[in-house]
């Protein structure tokens, strides 16, 4: 047996976002499942700083076998870095499908 919930309100707004549940939820995995592929590195939309300078993704991969490597074969002193704007944009990007319902 399928139980059945009723929602009454006097808000449109309320009303839109309950119909949007799903879109809503769709969003949030979304996240959640960028925030993974930060914490385990496979984003690309990442810069890598490295001996002072800054590399997209492709240009540290061609220029790997010319960095400074310690004595274990690893490349020294690098960091990933987020700019801004493209953090910017790929929250945008995240929250395009319920922007709307954050504009109220």
């Amino acid at each position: 047996m399928n139980d059945k919930y009723v929602f009454e309100t006097e808000s449109s707004r309320e009303m839109e976002i309950v119909a949007s549940r799903h879109k809503i939820l769709s969003v949030l995995d979304d996240i959640k499942n960028w925030r993974r592929e930060l914490y385990k590195g496979y984003d690309n939309n990442v810069r890598i700083l490295c001996n002072g300078k800054l590399y997209t993704y492709t240009e540290f991969e061609e220029a790997r076998d010319e960095l400074p490597k310690d004595e274990h074969g690893l490349i020294k002193d690098c960091k990933h870095v987020y700019l801004d704007n493209d953090l910017i944009d790929k929250i945008d990007d995240l929250l395009s499908e319920v922007n709307y319902l954050l504009d109220c």
